[in-house]
Formats: C-alpha cells, sequence, structure tokens
C-alpha cells in the first residue's frame, strides 16, 4: 500500500539539531532549492530522522527507530528514493517529492530489491 505523507514539519525538526547554517542568499529561483534538496543536505542523522518520520506517519508503527537509509537510484520520474531499514529489521522505501510529500511503501513491494 503507497500513502502520501506530508514531511515540511520534519525536515524543520531535523534541521533544529544541528548548529546554525551560516546565512545564505535566498534568491533562488523557484524549484532550485526546494525539499528535496534541503533533505539531501541534511547529514545522514538527520536525513534518517526526516525518512523515520515519513515510514512512521505513513503505517510503519512498528519502526522504533532507523539503523539504514540507503540512497538507490532514482524513481522514473526522478525523484529521489532511499531505502530505510528499522530497528525490528522491516524495510521500506521512501520517495521525496519537491512539495514535501514522500510515497512510502514495504520494500518488499518495490523493484529496486529485484534487482
Amino acid at each position: 500500500m503507497i500513502k502520501p505523507v506530508l514531511l515540511g514539519g520534519l525536515i524543520l525538526l531535523a534541521a533544529c539539531s544541528g548548529p546554525a547554517p551560516a546565512p545564505t542568499n535566498t534568491a533562488a529561483a523557484a524549484g532550485e532549492h526546494g525539499y528535496i534538496a534541503k533533505v539531501q543536505a541534511l547529514s545522514p542523522g538527520q536525513r534518517a530522522g526526516v525518512l523515520f518520520g515519513a515510514v512512521r506517519k505513513s503505517g510503519g508503527t512498528g519502526c522504533q527507530g532507523v539503523t539504514q537509509a540507503e540512497s538507490m537510484p532514482p524513481s522514473a520520474s526522478g525523484q529521489p528514493v532511499w531505502r530505510v531499514t528499522c530497528a525490528e529489521g522491516s524495510q521500506w522505501m521512501v520517495v521525496l517529492a519537491d512539495d514535501g510529500t514522500a510515497l512510502v511503501t514495504g520494500a518488499r513491494d518495490n523493484i529496486h530489491l529485484k534487482q
């Protein structure tokens, strides 16, 4: 089952756990530095926190923590994909969209694992 999840608040929460970044020019073209770029710029631990939130919000309540978040080849539409492994062993595929939503599926249902 695929469930879209809105993750806007999670990236803000993850971003709060690190030191304040240096000021940057925010006059970039629309879409140039959207949600995907922000998530990809996070440290591995912060990114795992965002992906954990996506899994939990999509119904993966058995996931009590992320032990691995592995980048996979992009989706057919070019969106970034991560295979997330939870502490209890479940695996999930998380596809991020630039509008802050995520599509989360059980990893066994995803073609990336059938290579």
